[in-house]
């Protein structure tokens, strides 16, 4: 896989119709909820997290360990959810690693413009066999650091290959 990735060339423009049902998890809305921030998937979660209790949000955290790691879990989405079962060619993994790559730089973009005091980690997984692509992001904070926890070098303790990007 790193091999792979090493030789890529991102050359693909990210076209995305806005009838594409990636358009608005492409150009969504964030919102902060408890001191997270999450992106916009639709208006029902929003109500529900707004009406979440103390110890709704007590519960939540104990769970997921944290604020970082509920971050993690909810702001999450699968690339190869918005295409067909099978992409077999390389040319087709290609466009949707560039369109990926180009969602992480869209959202990073509008998080920084959104939350301009806030340090965020944005990631990018990739397996090979079968091809498939993740991405997430949290707030970067100094108590607990990325998803791993702190220090940089635990990232080998995410189990795929995976691109990090802080903004």
């Amino acid at each position: 896989m790193n091999k792979w990735l090493y030789s890529f060339e991102f050359g693909y423009p990210m076209i995305v119709e806005q009838n594409s049902p990636l358009y608005p998890l492409i150009h969504g809305e964030f919102y902060e909820i408890n001191d997270c921030i999450f992106i916009l998937r639709n208006k029902n979660d929003l109500k529900k997290m707004k009406h979440f209790s103390a110890s709704d949000w007590e519960r939540i955290l104990k769970f997921h360990k944290d604020k970082t790691g509920y971050e993690w879990c909810i702001n999450d989405l699968s690339v190869n959810d918005f295409y067909s079962k099978e992409i077999c060619s390389k040319e087709g993994q290609k466009n949707m690693l560039s369109i990926a790559m180009n969602v992480l730089e869209v959202w990073g973009n509008k998080l920084k413009e959104d939350f301009p005091n806030r340090k965020f980690c944005l990631y990018l997984s990739v397996t090979e066999d079968p091809f498939f692509l993740n991405l997430r992001f949290h707030t970067y904070r100094e108590e607990t650091g990325f998803i791993w926890g702190k220090g940089i070098n635990g990232i080998d303790k995410i189990e795929q290959p995976v691109m990090l990007r802080i903004i």
